[in-house]
């Protein structure tokens, strides 16, 4: 059980900076493909 439980809190912690730092990057390119867009439509 101990074992599990320091495996989990190992796993864990990775995976939220992962998903955090994913959904920053995201949120960006995000923002950035609707500035293109944008952009596209403005000169087309």
């Amino acid at each position: 059980m101990k074992k599990n439980k320091e495996d989990d809190g190992i796993y864990r912690k990775p995976t939220k900076g992962f998903s955090k730092r994913t959904n920053m990057i995201v949120g960006i390119a995000f923002v950035i493909f609707v500035l293109v867009c944008c952009i596209i439509r403005l000169f087309v």
